[in-house]
């Protein structure tokens, strides 16, 4: 009896060696270890459930999250970024908002738990979609140089659509391009940014909007205001050597193109009085072209021919 309870306890001796012995090469040889992986990507479940409600996901959070994972040292070396998953559900929003959901974070691999993530939650924006047409607004800033009259702003275009969530949308206002006209003296032609506005002139944050266009280009015509010398202008050659001729007034104030630089005619001019070798004196009309305004208020002008 003796010789059998010392076999028995020798067996038990050596299981107990052999499972300590596994115990060793497990913790020791093959550790439990972590491993960190980056800019997983975060999906969104049950997405087409919002249309049910008339909504569309505007924003949906965080879109990759960082993940720590634990596992045996062999269980771990297997594992990819591939084999994690991480998922949003929105299948329980039915009201538009901003919610906080949870993340879900997991992996398939057998033996592998995820031990961290960067966040548990993530906010989403959802909301129904609206599109509406508003004019653009073109607006000046900054003076033209001195004597130079910048004409009313022309747009490539009148109007944009703007397509976003209607809580943002129905906010909109204004939608408005400024273009800058300082020291102009010629005409100016620049891109111009599109910026929405509320009905308290503050400016809407446009990150959730599409817009039809998001700038436009926008032209301005320069004219001047300037003294142009009268030149007067005769019907054939006459020969004026014995006579000096004074303009009066000798220069009329005008609207010009920016950079003109010319005088400003008379219409011809016919002298039969020159026959008579005295002195005369003429009113004359002005020959006023399109692209020029006179600032007085009769188109003409006296020409005195003054004998020697």
């Amino acid at each position: 009896m003796k010789f059998i309870s010392n076999k028995t306890t020798a067996k038990i001796v050596s299981v107990l060696i052999a499972v300590l012995t596994w115990m060793y090469v497990v913790s020791v040889e093959n550790p439990k270890t972590e491993i960190a992986f980056r800019d997983i990507p975060i999906t969104v479940l049950n997405e087409s459930r919002l249309s049910d409600y008339g909504l569309k996901l505007i924003d949906p959070g965080e879109k990759e999250i960082s993940v720590r994972v634990e596992g045996r040292r062999s269980d771990v070396a297997m594992v990819n970024a591939k084999d994690i998953t991480a998922t949003i559900d929105v299948s329980k929003i039915n009201i538009s908002g901003k919610y906080m959901v949870d993340v879900d974070v997991s992996t398939d691999v057998e033996g592998i738990t995820v031990r961290k993530t960067d966040f548990q939650k993530t906010e989403v924006y959802v909301d129904a979609v609206r599109s509406i047409n508003k004019n653009v607004n073109i607006k000046t800033e900054g003076l033209a140089k001195e004597s130079y009259i910048p004409g009313e702003p022309v747009g490539s275009l009148e109007s944009i659509e703007i397509t976003g969530p209607s809580g943002v949308v129905n906010k909109i206002a204004a939608a408005t391009a400024v273009i800058n006209i300082s020291e102009a003296d010629a005409k100016i032609t620049r891109i111009c940014p599109i910026k929405l506005y509320d009905l308290s002139g503050d400016e809407i944050d446009t990150r959730y909007l599409s817009m039809s266009a998001e700038s436009i280009t926008v032209n301005i015509e320069v004219s001047r205001e300037q003294e142009l010398t009268v030149v007067p202008i005769y019907k054939e050659a006459y020969d004026l050597s014995e006579y000096d001729v004074i303009v009066t007034p000798e220069k009329i104030t005008a609207i010009t193109e920016a950079k003109y630089t010319g005088g400003i005619n008379t219409l011809p001019i016919t002298l039969n009085e020159l026959a008579d070798g005295k002195s005369f004196t003429k009113r004359v009309q002005l020959d006023v072209p399109a692209n020029i305004e006179i600032k007085q208020e009769t188109g003409t002008v006296t020409v005195e021919f003054k004998h020697r």
